[in-house]
This record gives structure tokens, sequence and C-alpha cells, in this order.
């Protein structure tokens, strides 16, 4: 079985899970019930961007409270509450066993940071999901990926003439394989979440990913 194949399996299993973040306390008023921010489409909630509400803080629990406070604080987060942080809100419980995998995936897996964002934006390539690509590519620059090696992902072009680090990603896939796996699975999931929700980009920014 290839990377691919297996990262695809991964994800399947992890959507199963995040089929989850949608049930519950949905929504109650419907996005065309709010006036609509310019240029985003009718089904889109200004607030959040996607197809739900940002869900307030007052309408969680105990633990859906903590996993909100986590999210709006957490730096190192460019998107914050848009994306997957406040759509996974929706069902927190599920997000309190999620959030400390996809953390410890990113940051405290031993993973090179560079490695971990090309990994991100390769999933994210696949899958064509704009949402995704836009955090990860101001990531990856952050982090010092080449825009070179971003442009080889973006394009679809040949792995040559890349950053070695990157040309190196396969070797180093052999001894951390598994974790490079479940991490571009992870991503998988967040992908469909992300495309499933309808994530609109932050206002004002621009998709810098060539898809239809």
């Amino acid at each position: 079985m290839n990377a691919r194949r297996i990262s695809f399996v991964l994800a399947l299993v992890l959507t199963a899970g995040l089929a989850g973040y949608a049930v519950g306390s949905m929504p109650a008023a419907r996005a065309a019930d709010v006036p609509a921010a310019t240029g985003l489409p009718s089904d889109i909630y200004p607030d959040s961007r996607s197809r739900v509400p940002l869900i307030k803080r007052d309408q969680l629990d105990a633990v859906g409270q903590k996993i909100y406070d986590e999210t709006a604080g957490d730096g190192r987060s460019i998107v914050g509450l848009q994306g997957p942080g406040g759509i996974q809100l929706y069902s927190a419980h599920m997000d309190a066993v999620h959030r400390p995998l996809n953390q410890y995936l990113r940051f405290d897996a031993g993973l090179d940071k560079q490695l971990v964002e090309i990994a991100i934006l390769a999933t994210a390539r696949e899958m064509d999901q704009r949402f995704e690509w836009y955090a990860h590519e101001l990531n990856g620059l952050k982090v010092g990926v080449a825009p070179a090696t971003i442009d080889v992902i973006r394009y679809r072009r040949p792995l040559t003439g890349i950053d070695e680090k990157a040309a190196a990603l396969i070797e180093l896939g052999r001894e951390k394989l598994i974790d490079f796996v479940a991490l571009m699975g992870d991503y998988a999931g967040t992908g469909i979440l992300l495309t499933t929700f309808d994530q609109q980009l932050p206002a004002g920014q621009v998709s810098k990913l060539p898809v239809p």
C-alpha cells in the first residue's frame, strides 16, 4: 500500500470522527438570515466565513469553554476561531480529543518544522483546499520553507532542483514514516471539514492556490 493510499485511508478514519463536529448545537438561524458580507456566498456567515456562525463562549460547557479559550488564545494560529478551530467547537468534547493529537503532530513529535509545513501543503494541494493552503503557506514561509519549494507543490512541478531538506523528506520519512503519514491524514481530515463547511479565506485575502 503506497503512502497516498495510506494517507487516504487515515483520512477516511479521521473524517468519521470529524463528522461529529457538525452534530449537536447547530445554529438555528440560516446564513441567508444574516446580513451577508460583500462577495460572500449566500450560505456563508460573515463572522466565521463558513456555513456555520462562530459559536459563542457562553453557549459551551466547561470543557467547551476551555477549548474555546485555548483556540482563541493560541498565538501559533494564523486564523484563530475561523477555520477548523471554530467549526470544531460545535463538538467541543470531540475537539478535546482531536486537538492534542494535532498539536502533538505539528509541534511535539520531533518533526522538522519545514518538513511539517511541506507535508501539510502537499496534502492541501492534493485536496485543492484553499483555506488550508492559505494558512500553511504563511506558516511555511514563516518557518523558512523556500518559496521555490512552495511553488513546486503549488504548480505540481517536477521534484527537481528543490531545497535539499524537502528532497530528503522521503528518506527522513523512513525514520518518521508513521508520524508523517498521521500528520498528512490529519490534515486531509481537516481539509474535508473545511470544504464541507465552505470555509472562506479571511476578509481581504485572495487565494494563491490555482484551482478551478
